[in-house]
């Protein structure tokens, strides 16, 4: 165990690793997000042609669409990493 002096001193370094990760890890959730949001348009649109192909009304059929893919935003996509939330 560690001396309460050399934790501190170690904080500098553990500061300097993490604001390095921190772009890279941006650029990773950013990318990840955009392909994401890319197939949920392509699966809306699939989604909105099948509906109206079995008989739904074109305008129905796009609103339903519209929700479907209006459904992933980034503030789910970081608390789905986060993970679940602790209640106290």
């Amino acid at each position: 165990m560690k001396a309460m002096s050399e934790e501190n001193e170690d904080l500098p370094l553990i500061m300097a690793e993490i604001i390095a990760a921190a772009p890279a890890l941006l650029l990773r959730t950013g990318a990840a997000y955009l392909r994401h949001k890319g197939r949920s348009r392509t699966a809306a649109k699939t989604l909105a042609s099948a509906l109206v192909a079995n008989g739904m009304p074109p305008v129905y059929a796009q609103q339903l669409a519209e929700g479907f893919a209006s459904d992933l935003s980034i503030r789910r996509l970081l608390a789905s990493a986060r993970g679940p939330r602790r209640v106290s």
